[in-house]
């Protein structure tokens, strides 16, 4: 009997969607307002809406220092974002000791803390400190206030959180190293008009994140699901895997990116085996003429020079080759989007109210865990530490004859022919296109599958592999059949 496993998904527990119904009674005791600013509270939604969806250069810093946006932000934008994040963490494996310190970056109305204190009841009871950084000082006074509100209503007391509110900016000095790094829509504007490259800025920013790290820490980057963050968190990840990190999640490997989106060209000269990095007698001179591309091709020269000895720490040289997506204007970029239903009542009718509904919710997001030098893995150890694995053993009698494979889904579904139906998926053979009958459902984007496949088993050599690959013509995916097993499995 073949199965299939689920080994995540997004979703929003019971006692999470309780603690989010009492959010607007938290909120309105933080923050009153009056009758008449209510009456108008769907207006004021909308004129944020339209300065958050301005570049930041063109918004001044303190616009939330205006009474009213700053109640339409409480009442209408941090409830989404607690809606992202709490379908995000509440299965994800967010490993923490007691007394371990979380620093939040650009906390704002402490979203963060909101969202693991419904997700993640077994924190409720931890002693933590968690260390809050943002430039609004009053902003994150009032979520603290919003989140000891729920705190007493939900469970009747205080989590022994010790929470500290800073005044800083990203780059100013914190004494204090972090167990788990967070920044949620930070970091989207960050350098969009740097003229260095992309991996270039991601170097950048990552070494100025471990600063805040322990040698042992963990990060988690949230962003908007929209093409650049898309391009700069797979950078990012190229990265994190050159520093021999563990990536946690959304991937299931750490080969290279088959959805890298703006990435693509810069991630090119990471993968071993590609001819543009045979280059051991020296870099190759270009043209003088200052084109455009010649511009371009000189700065991905840059990412070579700075490509680390074979004899460093950085045993990750180049990235793995995997299967890409057939070439095309637009590379698909790693995202993802859950359904609004998982919002409580109240804010949907909301959105409606302000001319606002939404059909979706898209972010991209990165979880990656640090591996010290001194303790680094070697390749096995490292895949079988792993939490989410490329290739999983197989439970003893279960699906003989078959290979398992973890694959992530990310896209919505897409008609195929045959009376078939597709989304495409993340997995470490490469770009992957998970096919089903149209009378079947395949997992929502965002689930983390362990597949049983007729690909032969990773022992197999790689040349028997890409022969017994089925491969979709028009996008150059590879091809799974998901086939509706007798029994699905849940989490194991």
């Amino acid at each position: 009997m073949i199965e299939h496993t689920l080994l995540y998904n997004f979703r929003i527990s019971e006692d999470a969607a309780s603690a989010l119904d009492k959010i607007p009674r938290c909120i309105e005791e933080a923050n009153p307002i009056s009758f008449q600013h209510r009456a108008e509270l769907r207006y004021s939604i909308r004129s944020l809406w339209r300065l958050l969806t301005m570049g930041r250069a063109q918004r001044a810093s303190d616009y939330l220092n205006n009474p009213t946006l700053f109640s339409a932000y409480l009442r209408y934008f941090m409830p989404w974002n607690l809606v992202r994040l709490v379908s995000l963490l509440t299965d994800l494996p967010v490993e923490l000791k007691p007394n371990a310190t979380i620093t939040d970056m650009g906390s704002g109305p402490l979203t963060l803390l909101l969202s693991l204190y419904c997700s993640k009841p077994e924190l409720r009871k931890l002693p933590l400190t968690i260390i809050c950084v943002d430039r609004a000082p009053r902003m994150m006074e009032t979520g603290k206030t919003i989140l000891e509100i729920l705190a007493a209503e939900h469970s009747g007391e205080l989590p022994p959180w010790k929470i500290e509110l800073r005044h800083l900016r990203f780059g100013e000095p914190i004494r204090e190293k972090a167990d788990l790094f967070c920044a949620i829509n930070v970091f989207n504007e960050f350098f969009w008009k740097s003229k260095e490259t992309l991996f270039e800025n991601a170097d950048a920013l990552y070494r100025s994140i471990m600063q805040y790290c322990k040698n042992d820490g963990s990060l988690l980057i949230l962003e908007p699901g929209e093409p650049r963050c898309g391009g700069f968190l797979s950078a990012l990840r190229a990265v994190a895997i050159r520093d021999n990190c563990e990536i946690l999640a959304p991937c299931p490997h750490t080969s290279a990116c088959p959805m890298p989106g703006i990435f693509k060209s810069g991630q090119e000269y990471l993968i071993k085996e590609n001819p543009k990095n045979i280059i051991k007698k020296g870099i190759p001179r270009f043209d003088s003429i200052e084109s455009k591309a010649n511009v371009a091709r000189q700065k991905s020269e840059y990412i070579i020079k700075q490509l680390p000895d074979e004899s460093s720490n950085h045993r990750n040289r180049f990235l793995t080759p995997v299967r890409m997506p057939a070439p095309r204007v637009k590379y698909p970029w790693c995202h993802f989007s859950m359904p609004t239903s998982y919002a409580p009542k109240w804010l949907y009718r909301l959105s409606q109210e302000a001319g606002l509904a939404k059909d979706k919710l898209s972010f991209s997001y990165l979880y990656v865990k640090r591996c010290p030098s001194s303790i680094l893995p070697s390749d096995q150890n490292k895949k079988q530490k792993s939490r989410y694995p490329g290739n999983l053993p197989l439970p003893t009698g279960a699906n003989e004859g078959y290979d398992e494979l973890a694959c992530r889904i990310v896209s919505e579904p897409i008609v195929l022919s045959h009376s078939r139906v597709g989304k495409y998926a993340c997995s470490h053979l490469g770009y992957t296109l998970i096919s089903t009958g149209q009378s079947e459902a395949l997992p929502e984007s965002g689930a983390l599958l362990r597949i049983a496949t007729k690909i032969p088993a990773s022992t197999s050599s790689s040349k028997k592999r890409k022969k017994e690959m089925e491969y979709d013509q028009k996008t150059g995916a590879i091809l799974i059949s998901y086939e509706s097993p007798k029994k699905f499995s849940g989490r194991k």
